[in-house]
């Protein structure tokens, strides 16, 4: 198996099948949810066994849990071809793992080192406005924890020293995944003002461009295809007649007495009398294959 073949297997398996299909915006947060699936489930599965080992055994239960409802997400992105959902219960999954392991204090009271994972999750995948929301929820949801616990409400308490430090680090860490976020919105949000200007600027070019083209096959006086129109056509016509060996007509038509009567009524009713005839000769065409034109 080749090189390509190899990147082109992981960008399936990572992308879902998707990304062909969207916007790269919306590939990276399926790239996300996706890779945020796989390595919760690698890594619960082997902290739920080392928590069973240790018997911690409700640990081990909801990590084992934990980590078949992410692989189920994972099969549904790949199914579904969504990533809302799956990220929707990825956000519920781990912020109710993080809950449980603050009030429990986790393995030898590591609980809240895992929460910092949650900030740049929430950010990525919901954006600035939904993530400031969840972040600000989930932190005043752990403060009061924090605060029942050294009030004895909860078995776990924490020292007051590193309570104050994992405010300033996790305020720091959500800061940093906020400013990042905004600034990737921003930048989306120009590029795509940008492409959206592009595509009608292009869109224009290519209406200019076709009046143009017929401006220039077209007779300015009468309206019908002129000598380069009809040579087009001409060309395009024979080439059929020789393919499809079949005849072609051509009939040429002249008015006669104008020019005395130009002589007489003047340019403006010659012209007139130009584009008549030439309005009559075209009612006649009712074949896409006929046409009128002036040489």
């Amino acid at each position: 198996m080749n090189n390509k073949k190899i990147k082109k297997l992981f960008i399936n398996f990572i992308t879902s099948n998707m990304y062909y299909q969207y916007d790269m915006d919306t590939v990276r947060k399926v790239i996300f949810t996706n890779l945020l699936c796989t390595l919760g489930v690698f890594f619960l599965l082997i902290f739920g066994l080392h928590a069973f080992l240790a018997q911690y055994y409700t640990i081990a239960i909801l990590d084992y849990i934990s980590a078949t409802i992410l692989m189920i997400m994972f099969i549904y992105i790949r199914i579904k071809k969504s990533y809302i959902y799956p990220a929707l219960i990825c956000f519920t999954i781990f912020g109710l793992l993080f809950i449980f392991f603050v009030i429990t204090g986790g393995y030898k009271n590591s609980g809240l080192l895992w929460t910092y994972i949650f900030p740049i999750f929430v950010f990525f995948v919901f954006g600035t406005k939904i993530g400031t929301i969840g972040i600000t929820l989930f932190l005043s949801i752990v403060l009061t924890i924090i605060i029942l616990g050294n009030l004895n409400y909860i078995p776990v308490q924490y020292q007051i020293d590193v309570v104050y430090r994992y405010i300033a680090s996790f305020c720091s860490v959500s800061i940093g995944a906020f400013c990042f976020d905004y600034i990737r919105e921003r930048m989306q949000n120009d590029l795509l003002s940008k492409n959206k200007k592009l595509r009608s600027i292009r869109k224009r070019l290519v209406q200019a461009n076709h009046l143009l083209n017929q401006q220039v096959i077209t007779d300015a006086l009468t309206n019908i295809p002129n000598r380069r129109g009809f040579m087009d056509f001409y060309e395009k016509e024979w080439s059929r007649a020789l393919r499809n060996h079949k005849e072609l007509s051509l009939i040429l038509v002249d008015i006669d007495f104008f020019k005395p009567y130009n002589d007489y009524y003047g340019h403006l009713k010659g012209d007139e009398c130009l584009r008549k005839v030439a309005t009559a000769l075209y009612q006649c065409v009712d074949r896409p294959s006929d046409m009128v034109g002036r040489l």
